[in-house]
């Protein structure tokens, strides 16, 4: 246990604020603008977010593999 009653694997905050955080969209965040490689009509292809201002648009990432959905 560490000088507050806690076990060893918990840090404290002061510990945590070292560490730079990702970005968490929340409801009403705007989304930062970005580039990156989307597969568009059976080809990849870089685009922009603020190609698509003033419209609708779904954003879905699967960071983790590159199975085509």
């Amino acid at each position: 246990m560490n000088k507050h009653g806690y076990e060893k694997n918990i840090i404290t905050v002061e510990e945590l604020q070292k560490y730079p955080r990702t970005f968490e969209a929340t409801l009403g965040d705007i989304a930062p603008i970005f580039e990156a490689e989307s597969y568009v009509n059976g080809s990849i292809k870089k685009i922009r977010l603020d190609q698509f201002r003033g419209s609708w648009l779904i954003l879905f990432f699967y960071g983790s593999d590159f199975t085509f959905v």
